[in-house]
């Protein structure tokens, strides 16, 4: 099948879509003002500019940093924007890593009279972390906010550091349902890059905008072909990982043969389904794949 449109769920189709400068800040800052609708800091972006998304380390031997998108806003924030298609182990503690690391590297490091006298006036950060499957250590849920807050009165300590998780997999409404901007951001961002139409271009202007910077057909040679090798690693990455699953299934259901055979394919299947527990795949996904119960793949 030929796909019309990019699709966001990848890190290139997400920078595509979302991180071009000169084309794409109109794109973000709605994509933002959705995420953030309701907070009177948030929510009334109208100017932003990109910045560096790759940062290195402060000596020579530490690991540097390559945001997928990075910017600062009109308001006086800035914003680090991710996309994971992928279960990545430790996803949170790597979001946290993010904003810490974006408000470390605003601090001055040098000597002069100007940076003695620094006071660590710094811009705030927000992380934005969108991840295609469901996080174990957050609830179970489309949208969850994060900040530094008095334990005893839950009320904020300051707005230096936020972040927003957006787990895809638990949002299931569909189309006709979809009220909110960011409902509607949501649906598209999961849907596009499989289907011949953004949805929502009727009411909105701005998804009409979308659909003319995702159009494969838009995109220059240079970003056709980063966007098509990209995706065609990934999808290779992935199938070898499912390829890796089947083979050790089929392991586990051998083994327990020689054991006894019920009860050795049970204990096969189960390990590996604890093994992807433990890599963040949903529960969903799990019973796809290994055929087990919800109930006892939450128990294990």
């Amino acid at each position: 099948m030929e796909y019309t449109y990019i699709d966001p769920l990848y890190d290139i189709g997400f920078k595509l879509l979302l991180g071009r400068e000169n084309v794409s800040e109109e794109v973000l800052m709605n994509f933002l003002n959705a995420v953030f609708a309701g907070d009177p800091e948030l929510s009334c972006i109208v100017h932003l500019r990109y910045l560096n998304t790759e940062h290195h380390g402060d000596w020579k031997e530490a690991k540097g940093i390559r945001y997928d998108i990075m910017c600062e806003t009109g308001t006086g924030h800035r914003f680090i924007v991710e996309m994971q298609k992928a279960p990545q182990e430790n996803f949170v503690k790597r979001g946290i890593y993010y904003v810490c690391r974006g408000i470390a590297e605003q601090g001055f490091r040098g000597i002069n009279e100007d940076e003695l006298s620094w006071e660590y006036d710094v811009t705030p950060v927000i992380g934005v972390f969108l991840c295609n499957f469901h996080v174990p250590t957050l609830p179970y849920k489309t949208l969850t906010r994060a900040r530094i807050i008095d334990e005893e009165t839950s009320k904020p300590v300051g707005d230096l550091m936020r972040m927003v998780f957006i787990q895809l997999p638990s949002f299931e409404k569909r189309e006709e349902e979809c009220e909110s901007e960011f409902d509607q951001w949501i649906y598209n961002l999961k849907n596009m890059g499989q289907k011949q139409a953004v949805a929502f271009q009727n009411r909105n202007d701005i998804f009409r905008r979308v659909a003319n910077i995702g159009r494969l057909a838009n995109l220059s040679p240079e970003e056709r072909r980063d966007y098509e090798t990209e995706i065609k690693y990934a999808r290779d990455t992935f199938n070898q990982i499912k390829f890796a699953m089947k083979e050790g299934l089929e392991k586990g259901r051998a083994e327990g043969r020689a054991e006894g055979r019920a009860e050795g394919e049970l204990l096969g299947i189960e390990k590996t389904a604890k093994n992807m527990k433990r890599r963040g795949y949903s529960v969903e996904d799990i019973q796809a794949i290994t055929g087990l119960d919800i109930k006892r793949i939450e128990l294990l």
